[in-house]
């Protein structure tokens, strides 16, 4: 017979570091952008988006600032404005120069001490922000139990973006919130929420169908850039590429809205690694293969975008001459069907949209349609 606290004591075993690395192909990604307006095809320069998985975000370290602070059991919201913080303190204007950069940054972020002390700190100012709310909107809280459970809820965009807005502006200079655009989800909004998305985010577009999947227009945007520096601004990704010839920042490193889950990632190019876009997750699970993939696409496109690419970066980094990228480039751009150098887990392509969803799934995460 097991004793009482065997799971506890399970728990406590598991490894606080992870060390899962999965890699792709930024031109084999985004399938369902090309062709669709409201996610915008930017015609990639080719590069790679490599995800490391470096802690597990429910590891038993994190319960007593959990309980402290009175959040959900999934954490990924602050965690993820504490190593945006991180990285913005260690990340030079040209993003991640070496390999000894990258190991660096890698070992801040598996830092237990630093990390729950930056997460701490993240989850108390939250809990301060909603304790103000509930006390200057008494009338939307019925009971105690309303009001744990406003206090206890995941972190919103919105909570997320108020937390970056923290943050001295000249650190924040390269940091941008690549995120989907929730104006979809208005009814179904926080009346805190429902503020916030009125305000910024009905301009974006997008509806509900009847069947509860959203629906874009090609007048709309799937996704939202937030941008701190020199003024907080939110931009469609269209609207970031036009004004690049009049944007002195370039951006290095990006919170991610992975619809459903949230994680940093930094822009880097050195020899051996040139035009590659780290994910830093803290779970076990593979992002590049679902709708998380598009939101990391996206951001590889901001940060390797080809105004700042041509004045910065420039092919030294890579090794490449111009004519060796416009070859490469033409060629990814001359195929049609493009096909995944990852493929565990995705074995089947959607008819509508061509998105490759997990073998596990009867419907396509992206547009609902059935599996054939």
């Amino acid at each position: 017979m097991l004793p009482k606290n065997h799971g506890k004591q399970q728990q406590q075993q598991k490894p606080f570091l992870l060390q899962t690395t999965f890699r792709m192909a930024r031109e084999s990604m985004g399938q369902v952008r090309q062709g669709n307006p409201a996610f915008y095809n930017t015609k990639p320069l080719p590069g790679n988006i490599t995800q490391f998985n470096i802690f597990d975000q429910y590891h038993a370290s994190f319960n007593a600032i959990k309980r402290e602070c009175q959040t959900a059991s999934a954490i990924c919201g602050y965690v993820s404005v504490a190593l945006a913080t991180i990285a913005c303190h260690s990340v030079g204007q040209e993003g991640l120069t070496s390999e000894k950069d990258l190991e660096t940054l890698k070992s801040k972020f598996q830092d237990l001490d630093v990390i729950l002390r930056e997460v701490r700190k993240v989850m108390i100012s939250v809990k301060e922000n909603r304790q103000r709310y509930i006390q200057s909107h008494r009338g939307e809280f019925a009971s105690q139990k309303d009001r744990h459970s406003y206090i206890k809820n995941w972190l919103g965009n919105h909570e997320i973006s108020d937390q970056l807005r923290k943050l001295d502006p000249k650190l924040a200079q390269g940091l941008a919130f690549v995120r989907w655009n929730k104006w979809p989800e208005y009814a179904q909004a926080s009346r805190d929420q429902k503020t916030q998305l009125a305000s910024e985010e009905r301009r974006f577009g997008g509806s509900v169908r009847s069947n509860g999947t959203v629906s874009f227009t090609d007048k709309d945007s799937a996704f939202i850039l937030e941008t701190f520096y020199p003024i907080r601004r939110l931009w469609s990704p269209k609207e970031w590429e036009l004004a690049q010839g009049q944007v002195s920042n370039s951006v290095q490193v990006c919170v991610l809205d992975l619809n459903g889950h949230f994680c940093v990632g930094v822009r880097g190019s050195f020899p051996g690694n040139p035009r590659t876009f780290y994910l830093f997750n803290t779970t076990k699970a593979n992002y590049l293969n679902t709708t998380g993939g598009l939101t990391a696409t996206v951001a590889y496109d901001v940060c390797f975008n080809k105004q700042f690419v041509n004045q910065k970066d420039g092919d030294a980094c890579t090794g490449a001459n111009k004519t060796d990228v416009a070859k490469q480039t033409a060629k990814v751009q001359g195929q049609k069907k493009r096909k995944l150098n990852v493929v565990e887990n995705m074995d089947w392509s959607c008819e509508q949209c061509t998105f490759l969803n997990p073998i596990e799934s009867l419907f396509c995460e992206i547009c609902m349609t059935e599996k054939a």
